[in-house]
């Protein structure tokens, strides 16, 4: 899906505004591991993120790297 959502006009908010059309109280998105297109648009479609991760070092720099990538996108949000 990812290389069809690069196509797409506004993508990073097409989450966003899908979820908008319904009244969830609570939708939880399991983005892939890895930081592309797909967790890009879930973040922005997000009010608050929950990140699963284990105490040992890789994680935890992993970690560093995904709060990084959630405060860039929350500048755009």
């Amino acid at each position: 899906m990812e290389n069809q959502l690069i196509q797409l006009v506004d993508s990073d908010r097409v989450l966003a505004k899908k979820l908008k059309k319904h009244d969830y109280d609570f939708v939880f998105i399991d983005p892939p591991p890895s930081f592309g297109k797909v967790n890009r648009i879930a973040l922005m479609a997000s009010a608050g993120v929950l990140i699963p991760t284990q105490l040992s070092p890789y994680p935890i720099r992993a970690l560093k790297f995904v709060l990084s990538q959630v405060e860039v996108v929350s500048q755009f949000r």
